[in-house]
């Protein structure tokens, strides 16, 4: 069973959990917008037949309505698609924001769809479901042209999954601890390689997933979904590691420390060969919350920034 107490834990792997137990479950997911809305299109609400609910499709003012129509689906044996706020037949359900959203209700999920979906997750791989809104179909599309979301189009729906955003830490002290263990209150992923014994031990103390940095080539398979995080005291073992990050695909590194660390540190990068583009990369000093001076308002600031930045550059959906 899924920790549902994590509010962003994703409705598809809830939605494969109960199914897994036996229990019949409903996938209520925003196909398309008129105006504005809090979520965007592809965000997805899982009902199970007990009422049991992992994901919002709102703000919360009409998400009751929508478990309710789920479990009226689950009992009707067929998917629905409706309207809800504006243009919507239901005159006393309406959105404050004034939008109109069409939601489809899909009870008939395949458990070779879900569990071709896990593996896609697992891996780390994008890809997408693709729903026939006429006979609620539901077929994976391991073979996209691009990471956008659309709105359903001729009959057809195809809703985007992108790895979760992870983020590496490096460094050592309370700083990279707080936002190791921030991110993983938040049900996001982390994983922490500090530089000494005493860092490491206390990470694991809290149950984080930790180990000790060996070198610059001490990286797992970094892909665009993932941000790392520099925290080092000793600045000097930042080069080996910045000159493989610098080279990945990682769509955020920050550096935590001075203007002029900051400084010290260019100037050593550009004598190894690095452009001034790619050192535009890097953030520094990093951390949303400016003039920090203890490790949560570092923490917080570095977990806002990651987040903008995911958010920007699309992705996450």
């Amino acid at each position: 069973m899924p920790d549902i107490s994590m509010v962003d834990y994703p409705p598809l792997l809830a939605a494969s959990a109960w199914l897994d137990l036996g229990v019949r479950t409903s996938m209520a997911t925003i196909v398309a917008i008129d105006g504005k809305s809090p979520r965007t299109i592809g965000a997805q609400m899982a009902v199970a037949e007990s009422g049991l609910t992992q994901g919002y499709l709102t703000g919360g003012c009409l998400e009751a309505e929508f478990s309710l129509r789920a479990k009226q689906v689950m009992a009707d044996g067929a998917n629905s698609l409706e309207r809800y706020g504006k243009g919507s037949k239901y005159f006393d359900l309406r959105l404050p924001c004034g939008s109109g959203i069409d939601i489809y209700f899909d009870q008939a999920l395949r458990p070779e769809v879900l569990q071709a979906a896990q593996s896609h997750m697992k891996a780390r791989q994008p890809f997408g479901i693709e729903i026939a809104l006429s006979n609620g179909v539901s077929t994976i599309n391991d073979r996209l042209n691009d990471y956008i979301q659309l709105p359903m189009d001729a009959g057809r729906f195809q809703r985007l999954y992108l790895p979760p955003v992870r983020t590496l830490v490096f460094g050592s002290g309370a700083a990279p601890i707080q936002l190791a263990s921030l991110l993983r209150f938040f049900g996001m992923q982390a994983e922490l390689k500090a530089t000494d014994t005493a860092t490491l031990d206390q990470a694991r103390a809290q149950g984080l997933d930790a180990s000790i940095l060996r070198d610059g080539n001490d990286l797992p398979q970094l892909d665009a979904w993932t941000a790392c995080v520099l925290a080092f005291h000793e600045h000097v073992l930042e080069l080996p590691l910045l000159h493989n990050l610098l080279h990945s695909p990682a769509f955020y590194i920050g550096a935590v420390g001075s203007k002029s660390v900051g400084q010290t540190r260019r100037d050593r990068l550009i004598e190894l060969g690095f452009s001034p583009e790619q050192l535009a990369r890097i953030i520094a000093p990093a951390g949303a919350v400016r003039g920090a001076r203890s490790a949560t308002e570092l923490a917080v600031g570095l977990l806002a920034e990651i987040l903008d930045s995911a958010r920007q550059n699309k992705l996450v959906v």
